[in-house]
């Protein structure tokens, strides 16, 4: 009751005789109230606080990764797959390591290469090699290509000088391959 009166006391300008220290917050509090609404809620009550993330724990983590390394193998030369709708390299690459996943419907592929040739005529051939694949070319660099495939496949190629004797390039390749159409 005290504050609403003096809410329109103080809303209509008088100006109360004597006032007492809980008259003197309530004018305080009224105040307040209407600055923050005069400048658009700048003085607004935070809001609260988000749920709190859940941590992990070492159980917890050791069970995650073991799970999802589970889903990755190793392949050796002689695994090394024809991958759907990109052309191996003519140069007769020297395969260093390779692993294949299955990833939400996809197989993702990762291979490592050594070739003869110079990392910008590797990445040329690729460069024509996806032209003449159909691949639709979104991103290239001075070493990488990535590229989308009408079939929804996905394909990294990069190049880079290395100092292996004989080889003048590490041709990587990361391919993820989507799942069928059904």
């Amino acid at each position: 009751m005290i504050l609403a009166q003096l809410k329109i006391q103080f809303l209509g300008g008088r100006v109360l005789p004597r006032p007492k220290l809980s008259h003197t917050l309530a004018i305080l509090l009224v105040t307040a109230h209407c600055l923050t609404a005069a400048n658009g809620g700048l003085c607004q009550p935070k809001p609260p606080l988000a749920k709190p993330l859940h941590r992990e724990s070492n159980q917890e983590v050791v069970k995650r990764r073991q799970k999802n390394e589970a889903n990755i193998r190793q392949m050796k030369e002689k695994d090394v797959p024809d991958l759907p709708d990109l052309p191996s390299y003519s140069g007769k690459p020297k395969f260093i390591r390779g692993y294949m996943e299955d990833n939400n419907g996809y197989t993702v592929y990762q291979m490592s290469f050594l070739t003869k040739e110079d990392p910008q005529e590797v990445k040329n051939w690729y460069h024509n090699a996806l032209h003449m694949y159909q691949w639709k070319i979104w991103n290239e660099k001075s070493q990488t290509i990535t590229a989308t495939h009408k079939d929804g496949h996905v394909c990294t190629i990069t190049v880079n000088a290395c100092n292996e004797s004989g080889y003048h390039t590490n041709l990587g390749i990361n391919f993820n391959q989507a799942p069928p159409k059904n």
